[in-house]
């Protein structure tokens, strides 16, 4: 009997200690049920989403001051009644939803809006090409996405703006002297500067959130141009990598927006 109890003991001893090695070593965890620790998560979430707000809320402003501080240099819409409005790309061009996009557009008898960045256009030159080639326009949005607010008017120019348009020259014939600022963010002073010279700054006026890829599906993008789009509309959405959702989109904001009896313009064609 003394044998047997000392040989569970041993056993017992052995389990625990097997346990506690596998639990320093993070083989396995003990869960943690503390309230106050879930709050903290759920505070941070609600924090972080506060601060995107408050920054999207503090950009809009910006922009719509920009807007009526610089009207013939400076433009969200078109001020009309009229049920035209535009789709604008950000981001391309790109060999995998671009295509996509384009095949959509040509079945649909579309012509939108393609802001180009200047690297990516010199690296897939011929889809840059079919762009122009079925009469989509394109613009300029910069060599790499660098944000314009952090560099000097002369390095926007002459680094982020004039290459990228000599390139999609190169490549399609067409000069753009229509851009659209990384993250629609441009200083007065940069406005003022190239609206000097005759660039003209395009941003939007309904932000379609796709660019929030990791979060907002499909669905969800369409939904938030259901509740935004207006007449003389100017709609951000995307065209980069990453942005699959945009292309699944597409078709329901088409569908959408043609019930309401709207028609699709190029930037041009609704501001200029």
């Amino acid at each position: 009997m003394k044998s047997n109890y000392f040989i569970g003991i041993t056993l017992l001893l052995v389990v625990l200690l097997f346990g506690f090695t596998l639990k320093q070593l993070g083989v396995i965890t003990i869960p943690n049920n503390n309230v106050e620790d879930k709050s903290d998560i759920t505070e941070n979430q609600s924090s972080s989403e506060k601060g995107l707000d408050e920054e999207l809320d503090d950009l809009q402003e910006i922009m719509e001051r920009q807007a009526e501080k610089y009207p013939d240099t400076f433009f969200l819409n078109k001020p009309t009644e009229e049920k035209v409005i535009a789709l604008t790309f950000d981001d391309g061009p790109e060999h995998i939803n671009t295509p996509e996009l384009l095949d959509l557009f040509r079945e649909e008898d579309i012509k939108a809006t393609f802001f180009l960045l200047g690297d990516n256009v010199k690296q897939f030159p011929e889809i840059a090409q079919r762009m122009v080639e079925e009469g989509h326009q394109v613009a300029n949005h910069s060599w790499d996405h660098d944000n314009f607010k952090e560099l000097s008017n002369e390095d926007v120019l002459h680094e982020q703006i004039i290459p990228t348009s000599e390139v999609i020259e190169k490549v399609t014939g067409v000069y753009p002297t229509i851009i659209r600022p990384p993250f629609g963010a441009m200083n007065d002073e940069t406005i003022e500067f190239l609206g000097y010279q005759g660039w003209k700054i395009v941003n939007w006026s309904v932000d379609s959130f796709d660019w929030h890829y990791a979060e907002d599906t499909h669905e969800e993008i369409i939904g938030q141009v259901e509740r935004h789009y207006h007449p003389g509309g100017i709609i951000l959405l995307h065209n980069g990598v990453m942005h699959k959702q945009t292309v699944e989109a597409l078709p329901g904001i088409i569908e959408l927006l043609r019930k309401e009896g709207y028609k699709f313009k190029t930037i041009d064609e609704l501001l200029f």
